[in-house]
């Protein structure tokens, strides 16, 4: 923590924390770190070690730190820690719930489902748009549609807004067939 003493003419002599103080999403990214460790059976050792093969070296001591919540981790972090767990950064920086429909929150965000931040963060649907995480089989409005697509275009760079689209493999052929349909009906 860095203090510093205010000399302005304008306001008393006070000490004042520079930055916000930790907040949610800290808390869950520290916890997310343990688990995914201790879930990989890696020592806080172990981690330091990757860390350092990955070229953003964090002590043993500072892993700890992190995982307790004592000590922020910079965006810089948040990758490289990704990459030397072999997860997705969303995976660290994200809620891990029994449930799609578990109530979360995050820093800037009240009360969500987990499907709905998930979604959000993937740049898949605005907040607010689905109801409860499940958009399907619901229709969306004319309003929701123009919302989510302008939300993904600035979600998302073009090539892989056109490279990839809703992972049609994972589901049934007559939902393949629905999707593409409406996606053809769409364009028309």
């Amino acid at each position: 923590m860095s203090v510093f003493v205010n000399y302005s003419p304008y306001m008393a002599d006070t000490e004042r924390q520079r930055g916000n103080p930790a907040g949610r999403t800290a808390e869950m990214v520290a916890k997310n770190v343990r688990a995914v460790r201790i879930d990989r059976d890696l020592t806080q050792a172990d981690l330091s070690e990757r860390l350092s093969a990955v070229g953003r070296p964090i002590p043993v001591a500072s892993i700890g730190k992190l995982e307790t919540g004592l000590r922020k981790i910079e965006v810089d972090d948040l990758m490289a820690l990704a990459v030397a767990l072999n997860v997705s950064p969303l995976r660290l920086l994200l809620p891990d719930t029994r449930g799609a429909d578990d109530k979360v929150n995050a820093t800037a965000i009240d009360v969500t489902t987990a499907s709905d931040i998930w979604e959000w963060a993937a740049g898949i649907t605005p907040l607010g748009i689905v109801d409860g995480g499940n958009v399907w089989p619901r229709e969306l409005s004319v309003e929701e549609r123009e919302r989510t697509q302008s939300f993904q275009s600035r979600s998302r760079p073009w090539w892989f807004r056109i490279s990839v689209q809703i992972p049609l493999l994972a589901l049934s052929e007559e939902h393949q067939r629905d999707i593409v349909g409406r996606a053809e009906s769409s364009d028309g």
